[in-house]
């Protein structure tokens, strides 16, 4: 069926009518978004290139600048944008009508205006004299304070760690730490009032040297009145030549014999003897004293305490051999025994086992082997003592000058507090000398005195050592010296801090 043409035509108007419907909004609505994005993408530019350009004048210092063109877009509320304290903030209006602000947060102070037209605009960035960066048509102002961002400024006292250069002694205190408090304004919660009292020594007694112009120690430095501690000369007597005994008793048995018995009893002349009954050829080795004498050794013994019980009528005999080390010497041999108790020697002077002369460190090292020979009989061979003689020459020793010092200082009613501080100036000459405090039981060394130029010694002492109020201090040469040392002090004293 065919519809009159009048039908359709009003058919093609409603269906173009409904889609200029659906197109328009959605073309205003495209428009309207690009617009505002673009407007935002204008204003973060103008804002980093502002930002970029305070950032730069700051670092260059007082009186840089530079101008920058930025682009500022349709649609910034120039009048309600601000440039202040350490913000940029620039105001944009969307196409929709929106507000939203673009901000940049900078490390310093600024102050500014925005231009009052948008579009291309040529602004000045400049960095003022007190330190701020200016931005635009503006002039030096006052800094503003702004209390939290780690900068002193404007009525601020302090801000985090930026004091200004204050202190608690620049606050009226002694010593102490000062601090910010959040409101900015100065914490001496931290500072204190220290006193100071000084307590001059008022008494010495001398061990070794002499003391004079003691008073000078007593007061304030003037480093020209010294007390003088001087040093005393101690002769040292030397020793003529002469000649000497050294005897060097068994003390070991290096190798013992299983026909031999309580070799051990050789060490000494006791009557506990070593005993072999009724056979031949048996010994045993023993080792000697250590020596650390010196000098020239002009005859070497080794003597030995033995008898024999023999009720034979022949004569049995002891053969005596020096070792040093394992080198064995050449053997005294055909010693007759006797039948009480006496020494038998055989001189090895010039018998060194390995030849050559003996030295004080071969008898370190020296051994001596006891064998017998039994001729007969049913003898018992009994030895009660093992001994080398060494007989030494010493050359004449000079005598020796030395120079020593021992002074104690004392000092009475030092007051109590937190700390008591030995305070020493002072000098040297040909010596140095050692500092020792009385701890109640002891006196102890606390330092060293050894600046030849006048200087200060200084030492806290612990509570025993401040003594109820009463320490003692010695002064002690470090080592005895050919030369006559001096000890100059210009005060000493204790320091006592309070609280």
């Amino acid at each position: 069926m065919r519809r009159p043409p009048g039908q359709v035509a009003m058919e093609y108007i409603i269906i173009v009518g409904i889609v200029l419907l659906l197109i328009v909004p959605l073309v205003f609505f495209t428009s309207s978004s690009s617009t505002s994005q673009k407007r935002s993408a204008d204003a973060e530019t103008a804002v980093t290139r502002l930002a970029t350009a305070a950032e730069s004048v700051y670092s260059q210092g007082v009186g840089a600048q530079q101008t920058v063109s930025v682009f500022l877009p349709e649609g910034a509320n120039l009048e309600d944008s601000t440039i202040s304290g350490r913000l940029i903030r620039l105001r944009v209006v969307t196409a929709e009508g929106d507000e939203y602000d673009v901000v940049r947060l900078l490390p310093f102070n600024i102050s500014g205006v925005f231009p009052s037209d948008t579009g291309f605009q040529q602004i000045t960035v400049r960095t003022f004299a007190n330190g701020t960066v200016g931005i635009g048509d503006v002039t030096e102002a006052p800094v503003a304070a702004f209390c939290g961002d780690g900068i002193k400024n404007g009525s601020e006292q302090c801000d985090g760690s930026d004091l200004g250069g204050a202190t608690c002694v620049s606050q009226g205190y002694t010593s102490g730490t000062l601090s910010c408090g959040g409101s900015c304004t100065y914490d001496t919660s931290a500072c204190v009032n220290v006193t100071y009292t000084f307590t001059y020594v008022n008494g010495f007694v001398v061990g070794n040297g002499t003391v004079a112009s003691f008073a000078s120690s007593q007061s304030a430095s003037d480093s020209g009145a010294v007390a003088t501690y001087t040093e005393t000369n101690f002769t040292t007597f030397g020793s003529p030549s002469g000649v000497s005994n050294i005897t060097l008793n068994a003390n070991e048995v290096t190798t013992a014999s299983n026909d031999w018995t309580d070799e051990e009893n050789t060490f000494s002349s006791d009557n506990l003897y070593a005993r072999l009954n009724n056979l031949d050829n048996k010994n045993f080795i023993v080792g000697l004293d250590n020596t650390t004498d010196s000098g020239t050794i002009t005859s070497v013994v080794i003597s030995v305490e033995q008898n024999i019980s023999d009720p034979g009528d022949l004569d049995d005999e002891f053969i005596l051999t020096p070792f040093i080390g394992a080198t064995a010497g050449t053997a005294c041999a055909n010693i007759d025994g006797t039948a009480a108790d006496a020494y038998i020697e055989c001189n090895v002077t010039n018998n060194r086992p390995g030849g050559g002369s003996w030295t004080f460190a071969d008898l370190n090292n020296t051994r001596v082997r006891v064998n017998i020979n039994k001729l007969g009989g049913a003898p018992v061979f009994s030895v009660d003592h093992i001994r080398l003689i060494v007989t030494r020459t010493t050359a004449a020793t000079p005598d020796v000058s030395s120079f020593t010092l021992n002074v104690t200082t004392n000092f009475t009613s030092v007051p109590s507090g937190s700390v008591q501080e030995l305070q020493i100036r002072y000098n040297v000459t040909n010596d140095t000398f050692a500092v020792h405090v009385w701890n109640g039981t002891s006196f102890n060394s606390r330092g060293t005195l050894d600046s030849t130029a006048m200087t200060n010694f200084s030492y806290v002492l612990t509570a025993s050592e401040y003594n109820s109020g009463a320490p003692r201090v010695k002064f002690l040469d470090s080592a005895f010296n050919a030369s006559q040392g001096v000890l100059r002090i210009d005060y000493e004293r204790v320091n006592t801090t309070t609280p």
